[in-house]
């Protein structure tokens, strides 16, 4: 009985890990979704989605630098005479970093495999008659086609777990379709592109 029950410690104690990795995962995906939907009443303005992406451009440059060491190139193509939104500045902020930061995650983990790649991102606005569009591309890893379709599901992840505990693409989708009005659709070849086209409706045709 007494070698049973040793064989058995082995299993338990790998179970107990295993159930320790996934409530911290569902704890990482919990807790922002949270903090997002408790300011979900904060102000409706007008808002200029280029002063909102310059703003998150800023900001992943300082990350870059500090929790991934390196410059990754950075293009932008903004339209000048894009048309104002109505939105919650703080939600898009969010939103549009949530997006950053995983272009940075994916390019990150692609130059660990290909020293010479050369990262980049490419974000470009455009402003329509109703609308305005945004895309957010990198030439990192990509998304497997398998797993294109469940990308803005609730708690699905294609990282590691342990890694990523910001917003999730779940919640970007609530923000730029539920809350507000507009789309987001990606399109991605594994192993060498991700982009991530939004739409939004503008205040004046």
């Amino acid at each position: 009985m007494t070698g049973v029950q040793t064989c058995a410690l082995p299993i338990l104690s790998n179970n107990f890990n295993k159930i320790g990795e996934y409530s911290k995962r569902a704890l990482n995906c919990i807790f922002p979704m949270l903090k997002h939907y408790s300011t979900v009443n904060e102000q409706i303005l007008h808002v200029n989605m280029n002063q909102i992406i310059v703003f998150c451009i800023e900001s992943l440059k300082e990350k870059m630098k500090l929790e991934y060491r390196s410059d990754f190139e950075i293009l932008t193509s903004l339209d000048q005479n894009i048309k104002e939104i109505q939105g919650v500045p703080l939600h898009l902020i969010k939103a549009i970093n949530s997006l950053l930061d995983n272009s940075c995650y994916t390019l990150h983990e692609k130059l660990k495999t290909i020293p010479s790649f050369k990262p980049t991102i490419s974000i470009k606005t455009c402003s329509h008659e109703n609308c305005l569009e945004i895309f957010i591309r990198d030439n990192g890893m990509g998304i497997s086609s398998n797993h294109l379709e469940k990308i803005f599901t609730p708690f699905f992840t294609t990282k590691p777990t342990g890694t990523g505990a910001g917003l999730g693409l779940a919640a970007v989708y609530d923000i730029f379709v539920r809350e507000h009005h507009g789309k987001i659709k990606v399109d991605a070849v594994e192993g060498e592109y991700t982009e991530f086209q939004i739409t939004m409706p503008t205040l004046y045709p």
